[in-house]
């Protein structure tokens, strides 16, 4: 079309494209070129706007193409949405399989770095005896110590976990 538009102006230096927020898409010609082809035939086409030498003009077949192509965007954004719709319904199938498989990884997240921590530091597993520690054993755990003081019932009794670790 543009060819047809450029043969019928019989322009030497050509015509362009141009995109229009107001008119979609329009023709480009130099100024001088494009009068001497608007007189020949002024019913064809519309000149929009002249600016700096330069003419921006439209025809019929130019707006139905752009009209058109308008359509078939709306055309293409509504499938698009559909599409999306569409795909969002399949994934949040699996929204509890991903729950899941977040939980079990953030657990093993937290194992693996009790296990980098244990591998830097030396530590030992405390064994738990069932039996109560007396206070005068001496052998104070260093987790009783990091803990700081422990909860003694009223009779002043141990009541925590504490009173059964040992170090092995």
């Amino acid at each position: 079309m543009r060819q047809d538009v450029e043969d019928d102006l019989a322009t030497s230096k050509g015509i362009s494209l141009v995109d229009s927020l107001q008119h979609t898409y329009l023709f480009e010609v130099n100024k001088k070129e494009g009068d001497a082809g608007f007189r020949k035939s002024a019913e064809q086409y519309r000149v929009v706007s002249v600016k700096q030498g330069r003419s921006l003009f439209t025809c019929k077949q130019l707006k139905e193409l752009a009209n058109q192509h308008l359509e078939l965007e709306e055309a293409y954004r509504e499938k698009q949405e559909d599409l999306v719709a569409k795909v969002l319904e399949i994934v949040s199938t699996y929204h509890p399989l991903m729950e899941k498989a977040s939980a079990m990884i953030a657990q093993l997240d937290v194992l693996a770095a009790f296990a980098d921590v244990s591998a830097c530091y030396d530590y030992v597993k405390p064994k738990i005896s069932g039996g109560v520690r007396s206070a005068d054993d001496g052998a104070e755990s260093k987790a009783q110590d990091r803990q700081g003081d422990q909860i003694m019932s009223e009779e002043g009794n141990d009541t925590g976990p504490a009173e059964r670790l040992q170090l092995i």
